[in-house]
């Protein structure tokens, strides 16, 4: 049941991924740094709550950049509250392909 679930992400992952992580990132790594980085404050997932209030949850939000550098630059430079976080360009691509695995077809 478990390998089925993740050949599905990994699918879900590839279909949906905005056009400038196409092949780039891997929704299973950037699920795994949402749990360890960002679920303190946001929702990671389909229909959790954000502990913070103010955290917009992940499947609500829009990914404006043009690459995983600079979704990673603004994370790094930009994101309110964030502790040290130091994303690297694959780890950027990594997230948000895993964003994207949030969104229901009709909202892409």
């Amino acid at each position: 049941m478990r390998i089925k679930s993740i050949v599905s992400l990994a699918i879900v992952a590839s279909i949906s991924a905005p056009a400038w992580s196409e092949g780039s990132g891997d929704a299973m790594r950037g699920n795994a740094y949402a749990h360890m980085m960002c679920d303190s404050c946001h929702a990671i997932g389909v229909d959790d709550a954000s502990h913070n209030p103010a955290a917009t949850p992940f499947r609500l939000m829009k990914l404006n950049f043009k690459s995983g550098a600079e979704f990673a630059t603004f994370l790094n430079t930009k994101h309110p509250v964030m502790t040290a976080p130091m994303l690297t360009e694959n780890q950027g691509d990594d997230l948000a392909a895993y964003i994207a695995t949030l969104k229901p077809a009709a909202a892409k």
